[in-house]
C-alpha cells in the first residue's frame, strides 16, 4: 500500500490585529478583514522556498519600515496531507506551524501571554 502526499504552504503575517497574506497581497479584503489565506500546493522544497522568498519580498513591500517595527508577527505554514488509493476515506493530516513572534527578543521567560495566544492558530 504506497501512499500519496499533498503538501501545502501558506504564508502570512497579523499587524496591528490584521491579517495579511504574503502570497497574495492584492486580493480584496471583505470590509477590510481577512479570514482566509492563500495555500499554495507544492512539489517540491524549491518551491516552498520560493514562495517563503515572494512572501518576504511582499512583507517588505506592503508597509513601511517604521510602521511595521517589531510589530509583525509572521506565521508560515506548512500542511502535509497523506492518503492511499487502496484507502481513499483514510486521509492523515499534520500542520507546521512556524511563528516569528513580533517582538519575541523582549520577551522574557514569564510573560508567554503571547505565546498563549498563538498556540490557537490552525
Amino acid at each position: 500500500m504506497e501512499n500519496e502526499f499533498l503538501v501545502k504552504v501558506s504564508y502570512a503575517e497579523v499587524l496591528n490585529e490584521q491579517i495579511n497574506d504574503l502570497l497574495a497581497p492584492n486580493v480584496a479584503k471583505a470590509g477590510g478583514v481577512q479570514d482566509k489565506v492563500t495555500e499554495e500546493i507544492c512539489m517540491n522544497i524549491d518551491q516552498i522556498i520560493s514562495l517563503i522568498r515572494m512572501g518576504d519580498i511582499n512583507r517588505s513591500l506592503g508597509a513601511k519600515v517604521a510602521e511595521r517595527g517589531a510589530k509583525a508577527t509572521t506565521v508560515l505554514k506548512i500542511v502535509i496531507e497523506s492518503f492511499s488509493y487502496s484507502q481513499p476515506e483514510s486521509i492523515s493530516h499534520a500542520a507546521i506551524n512556524l511563528v516569528d513572534l513580533a517582538g519575541s527578543e523582549q520577551l522574557q521567560a514569564e510573560d508567554s501571554l503571547a505565546s498563549k495566544s498563538l498556540s490557537t492558530l490552525d
